[in-house]
């Protein structure tokens, strides 16, 4: 072996008196060059002259065209094809061990057009150590459009089965689960073309998923301009406010933001009435008033009245807190100052309270107008104060005038100012929504249903139809009232959409630039 040159003597006195030399394999030793990525690198034949055969995790159904190589003893059978799909060609081919070579290169010749992709199979798999390096060897060119797939499952032709298939899965195995999951385990076992959107469309179409389910991406409309009020007590909100056990009519005025709240023995209609009356005896009657639909502003007394006064009466749509936003609002302040209050005094009850919070609130700058609401309501400006804003000065050149025309000029600069400032908030909250979406007739939705927020078991939504479709809100065949569009849930995804999160189609590309969905 010394003479061979396979092993020679060591000089070091740290190791054994002989080591191993090496010995370069030649190209029949060496092992086949693979590329375990599922996508293959396009180079030269100058740059890499070795042909690289990707080895993918899809399986082989998937691909359009099909060579399955088996390799038996001398007696080889002559090779069959057949179409699993209309868009899919298998070819199967069986080698002879004895003529490996020559048989593989023969085949590829015959059945690999370098135009378009070609799936293998090896069978047995150890046979792919010999047959792929016969490729590499015989093949240079890496224009060869090969890739090599592990294994193959079960092609389902019977659109009766493939619907089988779902519902056992989906509604048994694994409880409804979600689009993504199905697809991934189903296509482990079976293949059949647009598989993916088979699934999709399956599970958009079930009703249990639809009911008891969250949606994950609620809808967020974009917000619209409301035409703001001209002038005090225009248009005023008005809710109940309970705190420890005690009810309040709340009333705030749009134009303004002045606010009052009255306390009232319960939430009956004579209560709130009367509270209301008080309120109108003090700043006259609004020509509109905004409520949610609560018996204590839906019931007959509380109609007759707004009738026999010619106010205009309107109820916001319901579970749609953001159209009475302002008294909700106010709410929050008040809240604010009462738990301050609070704080200094301890032993005082909340009713004792609440003027002192009210007080305070209508004598603070409001954000929106840049105003006290007192000085609006009331057209005088305390000149006593210093951080008055600087259109007050103005106003108070004007003042000598006749009263009329001064706060004609107040209420003028008021309302550009507060159509300036809605319009800049409604386009910074709109950049993170979107438009309005439109449904149309016998269209099946599903409704939020309220419950659902006090009761974990509750179904999350109910199905219903669509019967007609107006701006903000639509009607349904089993609500009586205006339902808002933003308590529906949104339109189910559809299998393009959810490409990205499970990799390529359930079809791969034929070559023609095209793919058509088989006709089982």
């Amino acid at each position: 072996m010394l003479d061979q040159g396979i092993i020679r003597p060591s000089e070091s006195a740290w190791s054994s008196p002989i080591w191993v030399v090496p010995k370069k394999a030649d190209a029949s030793e060496r092992p086949p060059s693979v590329d375990n990525s599922s996508t293959a690198s396009a180079h030269t034949s100058l740059e890499n002259p070795i042909l690289e055969i990707p080895i993918v995790a899809e399986p082989l159904n998937k691909y359009h065209r099909q060579l399955c190589i088996r390799v038996v003893g001398d007696i080889k059978k002559r090779p069959t094809g057949s179409k699993p799909f209309d868009t899919h060609t298998r070819t199967s081919v069986q080698v002879s061990s004895s003529n490996l070579e020559s048989d593989v290169v023969d085949i590829i010749k015959e059945f690999v057009n370098p135009k378009v992709k070609t799936a293998l199979l090896i069978n047995p798999p150890l046979a792919f150590y010999d047959i792929i390096p016969i490729i590499q060897d015989k093949f240079k060119s890496s224009a060869m459009n090969l890739v090599l797939c592990k294994y193959e499952v079960e092609n389902v032709k019977e659109y009766l089965r493939q619907q089988e298939i779902l519902k056992h899965y989906h509604d048994g195995k694994t409880n409804h689960r979600g689009i993504n999951e199905c697809h991934l385990a189903l296509s482990r076992r079976y293949y059949w073309p647009k598989m993916k959107d088979d699934i999709t469309k399956f599970i958009n179409s079930c009703t249990i998923c639809g009911q008891a389910k969250y949606d994950r991406n609620p809808i967020k409309q974009q917000f619209n301009i409301v035409p703001p009020a001209t002038k005090p007590f225009e248009i005023v909100h008005i809710d109940l406010l309970s705190i420890q056990n005690e009810k309040y009519l709340t009333i705030v005025d749009v134009f303004s933001k002045y606010a009052q709240a009255y306390h009232i023995r319960d939430g009956t209609a004579i209560s709130t009435l009367q509270a209301l009356l008080k309120f109108c005896t003090h700043h006259g009657l609004p020509l509109t008033i905004v409520s949610d639909n609560g018996t204590e502003f839906t019931n007959q007394l509380f109609s007759e009245f707004v009738a026999l006064h010619k106010i205009n009466h309107h109820r916001t749509l319901p579970h749609s807190p953001n159209d009475n936003g302002i008294v909700e609002r106010f709410h929050s302040t008040l809240l604010e100052h009462l738990r301050i209050l609070k704080l200094s005094h301890k032993n005082q009850d909340v009713i004792n309270l609440i003027p002192y919070g009210i007080l305070a609130y209508n004598s603070s700058i409001h954000s929106f107008t840049k105003c006290r609401p007192f000085d609006i309501i009331t057209g005088h400006f305390d000149p006593r104060d210093p951080l008055d804003i600087d259109i007050s000065k103005h106003l108070m050149q004007q003042y000598m005038q006749t009263h009329r025309d001064n706060m004609k000029l107040v209420y003028d600069a008021i309302n550009e100012s507060s159509l300036s400032t809605r319009t800049h908030i409604i386009e910074n909250l709109n950049k993170t929504r979107e438009p309005e979406i439109e449904y149309q007739p016998q269209q099946r939705v599903f409704v939020n249903n309220p419950l659902a927020s006090r009761q974990k078991l509750a179904p999350r939504y109910s199905q219903d139809t669509v019967l007609a479709d107006l701006p903000i809100h639509i009607y349904t065949s089993r609500k009586r009232g205006p339902v808002a569009k933003s308590r529906l849930k949104r339109v189910p995804k559809s299998a393009q959409l959810l490409q990205g999160a499970t990799g390529p189609d359930c079809s791969f590309d034929n070559g023609s630039g095209t793919q058509s969905r088989d006709n089982t």
